[in-house]
């Protein structure tokens, strides 16, 4: 297959733009007539489709033991059967962590890592999540990220990895999905502001007003500002006036 990039398409269409067109005319009826073909025989063999796919794209797939095991299709399926020109196009246009497992980011900068990790979470990608460089973004690791997971293995499986630097986003993870048997409860101030954060107002009721375990103060105010959340202001200033007292 040759190299996953536009760069060779965009020559192509400064050379000759009628040509490429023609072509990429041609590769799309090719495709389609190729996808036809793909479900007819999944049909018979009584498969899912989304096995006939780059396995990045699979929610599924666990794969053998190396990486390229884990992320590449086998030899018999319609993926290798089609032209590397529609197998470009494709991953050209992929997400980030389908384009990472299959070799099309040479240099993974900090935005095409959290976007590779957001796809993991989305779906609830089974294949190993130690090929991601957590360690080379440990401190560009976004917290938003964090809010594409929404299930307890996938939670489990990004704590077994061990490092510190995640636990912020997983609270956020476990405080949006209200998985509150995963709360550190020894640490009140450390969850608001973590909900805070994420915009939680249920997690704040909940640990405010029925655990009475943590207050508000200025800087919780500070925090809905600074993260975009100025709807969790009228909450704070609502039960401060019920309660008689500055939070």
């Amino acid at each position: 297959m040759t190299e996953c990039t536009e760069a060779s398409l965009a020559d192509a269409l400064a050379a000759d733009p009628a040509a490429l067109v023609a072509r990429l005319n041609t590769l799309e009826a090719e495709l389609s007539a190729l996808k036809e073909q793909n479900i007819r025989l999944l049909e018979r063999l009584g498969s899912e489709p989304e096995s006939s796919l780059p396995v990045a794209l699979s929610s599924g797939h666990t794969g053998g033991s190396s990486p390229t095991a884990r992320i590449r299709p086998t030899a018999t399926n319609e993926w290798d059967r089609m032209p590397a020109e529609i197998q470009n196009m494709i991953l050209a246009h992929a997400g980030a962590l389908t384009q990472f497992v299959n070799n099309c980011i040479s240099n993974i900068d900090s935005w095409k890592f959290n976007e590779a990790l957001s796809d993991a979470f989305e779906l609830d990608w089974q294949g190993d999540l130690r090929i991601l460089p957590f360690e080379k973004f440990k401190s560009n690791t976004h917290y938003r990220t964090f809010w594409s997971l929404r299930t307890r293995s996938m939670y489990v499986r990004v704590k077994a990895l061990g490092f510190d630097f995640l636990k912020n986003g997983l609270d956020q993870a476990a405080i949006l999905n209200w998985w509150t048997d995963l709360l550190d409860f020894k640490t009140p101030k450390h969850l608001t502001h973590m909900a805070v954060r994420c915009g939680s107002i249920a997690t704040l009721k909940y640990l405010v007003d029925e655990r009475r375990i943590a207050t508000l103060d200025a800087e919780h105010a500070r925090l809905a500002v600074c993260f975009g959340h100025l709807e969790m202001l009228k909450w704070p200033s609502a039960w401060q006036t019920a309660h008689g007292r500055q939070r």
